[in-house]
């Protein structure tokens, strides 16, 4: 993904010379010679060479470095037991009085007339106050019994602040050569020609993310027209920054450009398609990045402004613990993609069709005075895909209906209700109704959230007379619980849900109560509500109340508790003390999330 681009205000003043390859010569350490199949056991010194860096950049050889010798066209492996600032080297060669050499040792090298055809490494191990085992690249000729090398890169040093940063790759803005295959023509001062080599070099990290410290990329060394660092973080999302400012970078020295993370962002951009939603499952979708993170929320909802149905996108936003926050007060703005038509209100509506004369497609949606109406109304017409960008360090994602740049395609899936804490997997459909968000379904549990089982009663005559908590069974869409179920304070899951109160009821009255038929299902059902089934159950169906359902958590002084009626007349709904032993339908809801 191509994300954020920052400039960057290359700290470019500091250059790190380290020690010249150039030593006084040092006496031959060859033994007797040794033959075997045509092969003489030759051993050369090399001075301090390029192999890791200690505190004062001077540059040391380690036990395990192998170097390659070139006998013409061939290459011979030789390895040294030795670490410091010089090493021995030993291995089986034919004779010769002098060699092309190379470190680190490849066996795809290849010499031909003094220039060695060898891999400058794209990807590089970082090594905390060093560089990459065998990234920087040397040559030299061996003979006389030492070895003079060379180096052919440059370093450049970067220091990481961040902890959550899996690798760094750097590359020029002209397309220069960084790294890969190169031809390098051996003498005092190599040089090399790089047409099959790589546009850049990238340092990654050997374990789940760089640790806090300073790094070094050996790279070819020119001077580069311009550059661009891009960070991966651990979760495969990237940030750029970049600089137009020429960039030299000479051989066998070295570049620092500090601390380069410290004003990076990471960000995301995903595009949502909403031609595809038909709300069958839940009037709430959630669009999810590869990983799961959900990076909006897209609501079919009623706009009290507009009297109709609209699907509206809001952006969401994670706090330091990794909680979703979304349409919370603090952040409060949906974008109204598409305004549906109200049809007939006498009659249930599905609201699946776009109404083209709305004037408010795009237009913003926000919480104000308690409820949810237009701030700013829009102008365009219905919006089919929106975009989300998720800034993974403020952990806000916003939407809007244009975006610059690449975009990932989000995924869509259902917000609905599960109760995994007593066992069930019955997925219940959800739907926002101004601040509030219910279930669009009836509660059909027999467990409490503790696990334990709610008592069935055999008919509905028992509930009069119940000591306990119960429910019975009306039909397999809709159970009915007694009040002592709902005053156990076990029944509603986690997670912000509950029980509505009294309260709540007002609250959904204030915001849709007051239209004829707004939550009912068998008429105009605006809301998405979806209120079903008439009456309380007693010692019989009584259908002196509409559908209703218990919005209480305690008795009042006449031993009766709220329940929320939802009339078929088109009357207003309203809330009503009923007695505890009845039995109506429950409800969960919750705040906004």
């Amino acid at each position: 993904m191509k994300l954020l681009t920052n400039t960057l205000m290359a700290g470019i003043a500091i250059v790190l010379t380290f020690a010249s390859c150039q030593k006084e010569p040092i006496s031959s350490a060859n033994d007797e010679p040794v033959t075997v199949n045509g092969l003489v056991k030759k051993s050369f010194k090399a001075p301090l060479t390029k192999t890791t860096l200690d505190a004062s950049h001077n540059v040391l050889w380690k036990a395990t470095d192998r170097i390659g010798l070139f006998n013409g066209t061939d290459i011979y492996e030789f390895t040294t037991t030795d670490s410091g600032g010089s090493a021995t080297f030993t291995g089986m060669i034919p004779d010769a009085a002098s060699y092309y050499a190379i470190y680190p040792y490849q066996s795809t090298a290849s010499c031909s007339a003094g220039v060695i055809t060898a891999t400058i490494p794209t990807e590089q191990t970082a090594v905390v106050g060093s560089f990459a085992d065998g990234a920087n690249v040397a040559v030299g000729v061996a003979e006389s019994g030492t070895i003079g090398f060379k180096n052919v890169c440059g370093l450049i040093q970067l220091q990481i602040t961040r902890d959550d940063i899996k690798s760094v790759k750097f590359e020029g803005l002209g397309g220069e050569t960084v790294s890969g295959q190169v031809d390098i023509t051996v003498s005092s001062t190599p040089s090399y020609d790089g047409a099959s080599g790589s546009t850049f070099a990238t340092l990654t990290a050997e374990g789940d993310a760089l640790t806090a410290g300073v790094y070094y990329l050996a790279v070819l060394p020119q001077t580069y027209a311009g550059f661009k660092l891009t960070f991966t973080n651990t979760s495969g999302v990237t940030a750029e920054k970049s600089s137009v400012k020429n960039l030299t970078i000479a051989r066998s020295n070295g570049i620092n450009l500090g601390s380069v993370d410290s004003d990076i962002s990471f960000i995301s951009k995903f595009s949502i398609d909403l031609s595809t939603l038909t709300f069958a499952d839940s009037y709430i979708y959630e669009a999810k990045d590869g990983a799961g993170n959900i990076v909006a929320i897209i609501c079919k909802e009623f706009l009290k402004a507009a009297n109709q149905q609209a699907v509206v996108v809001y952006g969401t936003k994670y706090n330091a613990a990794g909680t979703l926050r979304v349409m919370d007060s603090t952040d409060p703005i949906g974008l109204v993609a598409k305004v549906l038509k109200s049809g007939d209100a006498g009659q249930y509506q599905t609201y699946t069709d776009v109404d083209a004369s709305a004037t408010v497609h795009g237009g913003i949606f926000s919480f104000n005075s308690g409820v949810m109406d237009y701030t700013t109304p829009g102008s365009k017409t219905a919006i089919s895909t929106v975009y989300a960008t998720l800034n993974w360090d403020t952990g806000i994602a916003t939407i809007s209906d244009s975006i610059d740049g690449e975009t990932t395609a989000a995924t869509l899936s259902p917000r609905t209700l599960v109760l995994s804490d007593r066992g069930e997997d019955k997925a219940y459909s959800l739907v926002k109704i101004g601040r509030q968000i219910w279930m669009a379904e009836n509660l059909l549990t027999v467990k409490f959230n503790d696990g334990s089982d709610i008592e069935k009663a055999a008919k509905a005559a028992a509930l009069a007379s119940a000591e306990g908590a119960m429910y019975v069974y009306v039909n397999s869409a809709c159970y009915a619980y007694n009040g002592d179920v709902v005053l156990s304070g076990k029944l509603a899951p986690s997670g912000g849900w509950k029980v509505p109160t009294k309260s709540d009821a007002q609250t959904l009255n204030a915001y849709a109560g007051n239209m004829s038929y707004s939550m009912n299902f068998s008429q105009n059902n605006v809301t998405g509500f979806s209120s079903r089934y008439k009456g309380r159950v007693t010692s019989k169906w009584d259908n002196t109340l509409d559908a209703a359902y218990w919005c209480s958590n305690a008795l009042d002084a006449s031993n009766k508790m709220q329940c929320y009626v939802i009339r078929d007349a088109g009357t207003a709904p309203a809330t009503a003390a009923q007695s505890y032993k009845y039995g109506f339908w429950v409800r969960f809801m919750r705040g906004l999330y």
